[in-house]
């Protein structure tokens, strides 16, 4: 049986979304300044995805309000796309 989880529908002030693309250099990256910042690294969620090959894996971790840092497989493309306040 599958979980169920329940979703509110509130406003989230201050929100924003922040979207691009960039290349892994030996399997990492770091995105840097977010204007205007997050609120913290805890504010914000991101997800990404690996455009060069569509099964690797690529991971977003928030390192702050301002950054992110990528992970992924070699030198390959990530598309991103992070959301919060």
């Amino acid at each position: 049986m599958a979980t169920t989880a329940s979703c509110s529908a509130s406003a989230v002030t201050g929100g924003q979304i922040v979207f691009g693309s960039i290349t892994l250099a030996h399997g990492e990256a770091t995105v840097k300044g977010f204007n205007p910042a997050f609120k913290a690294s805890d504010s914000f969620q991101c997800t990404a995805s690996d455009k060069t090959t569509a099964a690797n894996a690529a991971n977003a971790v928030a390192v702050s309000g301002q950054q992110h840092r990528r992970t992924g497989t070699g030198n390959d493309l990530i598309s991103y796309m992070c959301a919060g306040s």
